[in-house]
């Protein structure tokens, strides 16, 4: 009797095992605070699928940016202003991004640009729930991380 218990004891671990090696890597609650990472080029290659869902991303946050384009003298090279938004980049894919919560968006000169709640150039996971706005892809972001 006790050889059988085992036996369906193991084969009830391996079933879970092989179960879990296909648990989808999008989750569906929104409510949930554990969305696993997926690629950015998934997102947007599925996004239809995924709207109104929680996902979570890597990229590079991005500045897009709009300048003024004043002809600035060589003692002042930096008279142009810049502001922009942010952006998540990865590879050829971008992904507009809004912070809800908190303010956002970059600014500065034609020499430097900070950017808030992001810093420009650097690695980002970022959790949120996936939209549209005037028929582009954004993502509310709900929880960001630097990498």
């Amino acid at each position: 009797m006790r050889p059988l218990r085992n036996r369906i004891l193991l084969t009830s671990v391996f079933i879970l095992l092989i179960s879990l090696a296909f648990v989808p890597t999008i989750v569906s609650d929104k409510n949930s605070s554990a969305a696993q990472n997926t690629s950015l080029e998934y997102v947007i290659q599925n996004s239809e699928e995924l709207q109104r869902e929680k996902v979570a991303v890597k990229g590079t946050a991005t500045a897009r940016l709009i300048c003024t384009q004043i002809a600035c003298r060589p003692e002042n090279p930096c008279c142009n202003s810049c502001s922009g938004d942010l952006i998540l980049e990865s590879g050829n894919n971008t992904l507009n991004l809004d912070f809800r919560d908190s303010a956002s968006g970059c600014s500065g000169d034609s020499c430097n640009v900070d950017c808030q709640p992001l810093e420009k150039d650097e690695e980002y996971r970022l959790e949120g729930i996936l939209g549209k706005s005037n028929g582009e892809l954004v993502l509310e972001v709900t929880e960001h991380r630097k990498l």
